[in-house]
């Protein structure tokens, strides 16, 4: 049996079970957690921590509890290590969020960094460690006036040792600044940068060491650059920096928090995203500043043409779900439009890129824009059309077709399959499988295979969320309670950014979900128990089944229109004949259009 049962005393039993609780009961929760752990009931404190978590606390929630809880108990739940590690880092990060417009309290800052400046180190180091646990990134622009001056006074030396040791949260600020036109400033954040060791200040680090204008500035870049491990190449490094952000691996989880900056008007500007945009956001920045530096280098292009696929993909995810993108959305569907602007040659190395990374969402968006330009040849489209994956391939068909029609060029060979293929296809259901369990995850996968259903499996959160938010269309989520990395609330909450699907936990305590309330679709205890997947299958399917419907039309009408071209399509002659079952009018009749219009049959 790969869910283990067991056997618990009553009392135990009894404390696993947690009902759903409200906000208000964060806190009382929490407390029981810690006064069960000074009492060394270690699992019973766990099972606590994780139902607070489970109940979706609010940031407001957890800035508060995080405030009324005494440091060193996070320093003690820190130090377990394990799942009690990843609860608290996971409330730490919750309340990150909630703190961030009291971070941004210029009064409080400007208290702090007078003692900051202080020469007395008694002073001076209890204020840093406040201000960088209390305001981090919201300090920076408060700190710039004394490293604009053209001077090298004690303060700026004080400032530039406090910037480099408030950690990675001020670092992109800090980047952002280097823009600026005082070269007192970008001379002292290059010192600063170079102290902080933060590898992702290399490309412009090694940009201004041999380009910028003032000696000093060079200088003090080729300083930094020593200390974090030398130059690279600026436009390749920014464009690397970019495709890390873009596939996740370049910030970690409790750094993924919407925040953006820029240098605009001679100041740092803050921005909110919605956090399902932000490395994107931030991929954006590094192909931008690698294509200022170059003139158009076409690995920033196809990076620029990704990040906006794949912020596309997620808006249109979040406003599925009901919340409100209308300040985000414009902006990216325009940008997007204009993909064809960047030219056949990115576009079709940005295709070629997102298919080698498994990057379906910006891959469908990539085939799309390919197709509008009219590049029915690219390499990138006839890799699509090979793909193992069956959505690609319509996509793929249905570009090359739309170029080879309205420029009356060659069809490639394949494509009259694929689009057949398109007509009559079936929905496939898609689960997403979060285990880091090896053997409970195999024996599920085989048994949802033996179902037809298509599984990606991941063994850990981490890997979970940097695969599953590539994935258009799934259907469900079967998420570990205990993960090796993450907490499943962590990654429920995440996964929710990109999809809508509904999750089923998996858990040898058939109560382990109470806490989660309706946050999730059930919890299935049982190794070979999938009952709940039906009803979980049922409701995604409806989705599905509508975008099958219009790849299938669009599909018959291209097959229809090739046909009275001249375009033989025997290929397509049986797949046709099944688009007139199951399928809605509009499909049926655009099937009929294809076969009376005859191509060869």
């Amino acid at each position: 049996m790969l869910f283990r049962r067991l056997v618990l005393p009553a009392t135990l039993a009894a404390a696993l079970a947690f009902p759903a609780f409200s906000q208000d009961g964060v806190q009382e929760q929490f407390n029981r957690g810690v006064a069960l752990l000074k009492q060394g009931k270690d699992a019973e404190a766990l099972a606590a921590f994780q139902a607070v978590l489970a109940a979706d606390p609010s940031h407001e929630a957890a800035y508060e509890l995080w405030k009324a809880t005494d440091h060193q108990i996070w320093l003690e739940l820190l130090a377990k290590q394990g799942q009690f590690e990843l609860a608290a880092r996971r409330l730490m990060t919750l309340a990150e969020a909630g703190r961030a417009q009291r971070r941004d309290d210029a009064a409080a800052i400007g208290a702090l960094l007078k003692d900051v400046g202080n020469e007395d180190v008694a002073v001076r180091r209890p204020a840093l460690a406040k201000l960088a646990a209390e305001h981090g990134e919201y300090a920076v622009p408060h700190m710039l006036g004394a490293l604009s001056a053209d001077s090298n006074d004690d303060r700026a030396v004080l400032y530039i040792n406090a910037l480099a040791q408030m950690g990675e949260d001020v670092v992109q600020p800090l980047i952002a600044a280097l823009e600026s036109d005082n070269a007192s400033l970008r001379r002292n954040v290059a010192l600063a940068l170079g102290y902080a060791g933060d590898r992702r200040a290399a490309p412009l680090l090694s940009w201004l060491a041999a380009n910028d204008a003032a000696g000093g500035v060079q200088g003090a870049a080729r300083e930094g650059l020593a200390r974090m491990g030398g130059a690279v190449d600026p436009v390749a490094g920014l464009v690397a920096l970019g495709d890390a952000y873009h596939d996740g691996s370049a910030l970690k989880p409790y750094a993924t928090t919407g925040s953006v900056w820029n240098w605009r008007g001679g100041k740092l500007v803050h921005a909110q995203v919605p956090v399902a945009l932000h490395g994107d956001e931030l991929a954006k920045q590094c192909y931008y500043k690698a294509l200022a530096i170059s003139g158009g280098d076409v690995r920033a292009l196809a990076g620029l043409a990704r990040a906006l696929s794949a912020q596309h993909a997620r808006l249109d995810a979040l406003a599925a779900r009901g919340e409100d993108v209308s300040a985000f959305k414009p902006q990216v569907d325009m940008a997007l439009g204009a993909l064809q602007a960047l030219g056949p040659a990115a576009l079709d190395s940005a295709l070629g890129a997102s298919l080698a990374q498994g990057d379906e969402a910006a891959a469908v968006q990539l085939i799309r824009a390919l197709g509008r330009a009219g590049a029915g040849a690219a390499p990138s489209l006839q890799t699509a059309l090979q793909s193992q994956n069956g959505g690609l391939r319509s996509h793929a068909a249905l570009a090359i077709a739309h170029s080879t029609l309205s420029s009356r060029s060659a069809l490639v060979e394949g494509t009259v399959p694929a689009l057949g293929e398109a007509a009559s296809r079936q929905v496939m259901r898609i689960a997403v499988l979060v285990d880091g369990n090896e053997a409970r995850a195999a024996a599920l996968g085989g048994l949802l295979a033996k179902r037809g259903v298509h599984v990606a499996s991941f063994n850990s959160g981490a890997m979970a969320l940097a695969g599953a938010r590539r994935m258009p269309g799934v259907d469900v989520v079967l998420l570990a309670n205990e993960l090796p990395d993450m907490t499943s609330a962590q990654v429920l909450d995440e996964l929710r950014e990109s999809h809508q699907a509904p999750v089923l936990l998996l858990s040898a305590d058939e109560n382990a979900g109470a806490a989660f309330g309706d946050r999730i679709a059930g919890v299935v205890s049982k190794d070979d128990d999938l009952s709940k997947l039906d009803a979980a299958f049922a409701g995604s399917m409806n989705r599905d089944r509508e975008e099958a419907q219009q790849l299938a039309l669009a599909s018959c009408q291209a097959l229809a229109e090739l046909a009275a071209r001249g375009q033989v399509l025997g290929p397509a002659a049986a797949d046709l004949v099944d688009a007139l079952n199951g399928r809605t009018d509009d499909v049926t009749v655009a099937a009929l259009a294809a076969l009376g219009n005859g191509g060869g049959l």
